[in-house]
């Protein structure tokens, strides 16, 4: 079963920009993910939180075009960071192939709120 991640996935957890229809991803859904899935009103699954941010990293991170999605990944991080399941994160990135970049960006962002920019 697929589940809709990526940018239009973050749209659902409080991305509030305009997001253009094509700007997602189809994740190949495991249990685990179908636990934490969304359901719209027209029947589609959408990833949820966790799985939405780290197939947004990942797209940026794999595919130069979508570079700029690492915005749209900072901006809810921030706003939801409270609600964040880390170690659940983690595991995804490893699945999805940027568990090393996912932790140093998160490390310099971190460091980044705790010391301020300089």
């Amino acid at each position: 079963m697929r589940v809709l991640g990526g940018l239009l996935a973050l749209k659902r957890h409080g991305l509030n920009t305009e997001v253009p229809e094509s700007e997602f991803v189809w994740l190949e859904a495991d249990e685990d993910m179908l636990e934490r899935a969304l359901r719209t009103p027209d029947g589609r699954l959408v990833a949820g939180l966790e799985d939405a941010l780290v197939s947004t990293f990942a797209e940026a991170v794999k595919n130069p075009g979508r570079a700029y999605w690492i915005d749209f990944f900072l901006a809810i991080y921030l706003i939801r960071i409270e609600d964040l399941d880390f170690t659940y994160m983690r595991r995804r990135a490893e699945r999805l192939g940027v568990r090393e970049e996912l932790l140093a960006w998160l490390e310099t962002v971190d460091w980044a709120i705790k010391y301020g920019w300089k």
